[in-house]
């Protein structure tokens, strides 16, 4: 899961995409926000787009990358969090519950640009978009360069 936001540019790309165990690719999606507060609670939005994502195609088994530390290192402890971002993460939390195995795990950038380049579309274009089957001309390439090291 991944976010892009810039300084003077208006809203913010978030982006999901979820591969199978060979880093092919399922499902992908990107949702604009008009504005975002943070960088923390985007991060923490992303991560909820694929939960929701992963259970509408009804996937139980789930491996969550992002390159937050501090998220997923708020994910993780499972204790309360009373910041800006905090409810997203209790919903996360909560949301294991709907999977057989669900981890979530610490990926640089570098591992998904796949994401990267879909977040960054969903920005510039402002839109919404779902792909299962051909991305954007812009991400495709990545899509067979791109496999996660921790899948």
């Amino acid at each position: 899961m991944v976010k892009t936001m810039s300084q003077g540019q208006p809203g913010v790309g978030l982006s999901a995409v979820i591969r199978d165990s060979e880093g092919l690719l399922v499902v992908a999606e990107v949702e604009f926000t008009p504005a975002c507060s943070s960088v923390l609670l985007a991060e923490a939005a992303a991560i909820i787009l694929g939960l929701q994502l992963a259970i509408r195609w009804s996937i139980s088994r789930a491996k969550v990358c992002s390159d937050s530390h501090t998220i997923i290192h708020a994910i993780q402890q499972v204790s309360p969090n009373f910041t800006e971002w905090g409810q997203l993460v209790q919903k996360a939390i909560h949301m294991r519950d709907s999977f057989q195995c669900l981890e979530f795990v610490f990926a640089t950038r570098q591992c998904n640009n796949v994401a990267n380049s879909l977040a960054k579309w969903s920005r510039l274009a402002q839109k919404s978009a779902i792909w299962t089957d051909c991305l954007p001309i812009c991400v495709a390439a990545n899509l067979l360069a791109d496999k996660p090291s921790v899948a």
